[in-house]
């Protein structure tokens, strides 16, 4: 199963800004080396050091650069943007401010400023692997793909331990369907960060497509025990826990979902299954209908858009149909007729829906 991308790249993005003047040592990795790069400026200073320090010296691109990312790392983007655009026109070649302000763009949902950023500074250093990945952020917001693809092999190349771009290509080679590829940059990207609850998660989903299911089960415990807050996690494992036949630890698993985020509403549709596979009804209905409110944030939509939110929550027909037959195990063949109704409206092609709507109609 193809895995899409949603919202992946704004993630990526809002991670990505270097807090420059804020590591350790002298400079950051993607400052340091390039020969028209502004040198690197003290560590550990605030937005106050820097503006004095532009006070005496309105030139000095370098305190401008960190001022800039000190704003945009409290989200204040005019006065981040104001900075690295004067640092960028101080010193037109410096690589680095080009490429934190094209990062600052792409946080803002400006990819086209972004991407003309990142071209300008890897046409200055071109072997800025960091900028690579930022680039390819930006071809994914195009849904171009193979040239994202590009730009992290060629990030990897120059950084093999890049756990960042390991991960990010491991997800596009999942999302075409590479799942053993996928893995093996997942798992390279744990060598280098054992502590990432997310390239757990991820590989759990590639070895879950491959068919690996306890290798996956493995891989979501990891990821809970790194990250307990992450509501996906123990849908996941609850997902796989129910398809292997454990229906007490899918349903645990469900509830922890359900508790970290009570709006998860493919959460319910899964939980009322679990409950109607164990033949509490009543319980499946309640979680049916919980989750098949989603329905009413579509209620206005016109046909193309209704399609993209179908094809967004492709389960919801399915929600429809199985509350359904829980109605009939009720005995309320009216609400159940109304329902398989409406799941055959959604999903017209479906045969299930179509069957059980004729059934019920002559019964």
């Amino acid at each position: 199963m193809k895995r899409t991308l949603a919202c992946v790249w704004v993630s990526f993005f809002l991670a990505a800004l270097l807090s420059a003047c804020q590591t350790s040592g002298t400079t950051s990795t993607r400052i340091a080396g390039g020969s028209q790069a502004t040198p690197p400026a003290p560590v550990g200073m605030t937005i106050r050091d820097y503006d004095k320090i532009i006070q005496k010296n309105p030139d000095d691109a370098r305190a401008r650069q960190c001022r800039g990312l000190a704003y945009a790392n409290k989200d204040d983007f005019p006065a981040a943007t104001s900075d690295l655009d004067l640092a960028v026109t101080i010193n037109p070649r410096d690589w680095a401010a080009l490429g934190n302000r094209g990062v600052l763009y792409g946080r803002r949902g400006f990819y086209e400023k972004a991407m003309k950023d990142f071209n300008q500074a890897l046409l200055i250093q071109p072997d800025s692997y960091e900028i690579l990945f930022d680039r390819a952020l930006c071809w994914g917001e195009y849904g171009k793909y193979d040239k994202a693809l590009a730009d992290l092999n060629r990030a990897i190349a120059l950084k093999p331990d890049y756990a960042k771009a390991l991960l990010f290509r491991g997800r596009v080679l999942a999302m075409n369907g590479n799942f053993p590829a996928a893995v093996n940059d997942y798992t390279e990207a744990i060598k280098t960060d054992s502590q990432s609850a997310t390239v757990y998660y991820h590989r759990a989903l590639a070895y879950a497509d491959m068919g690996e299911t306890e290798k996956a089960l493995q891989d979501l415990t990891a990821s809970a025990q790194l990250d307990p807050q992450n509501d996906k996690t123990f849908f996941e494992r609850g997902s796989l826990r129910q398809k292997s036949g454990d229906l007490s630890g899918a349903l645990s698993d469900l509830n922890e979902a359900i508790r970290i985020n009570r709006d998860y509403t493919k959460s319910y549709y899964v939980r009322g299954s679990i409950h109607a596979s164990m033949g509490d009804h009543r319980q499946a209905i309640e979680d049916y209908t919980f989750a098949v409110k989603i329905l009413h944030l579509a209620r206005h939509l016109s046909p193309a858009m209704m399609k993209k939110f179908l094809d967004a929550n492709p389960w919801l027909p399915d929600a429809f149909y199985l509350r359904a037959m829980s109605f009939e195990k009720q005995g309320d063949k009216g609400a159940a007729l109304a329902d398989a109704e409406k799941a055959e409206e959604l999903d017209p092609q479906n045969n299930a829906y179509k069957q059980m709507v004729q059934r019920l109609e002559q019964s």
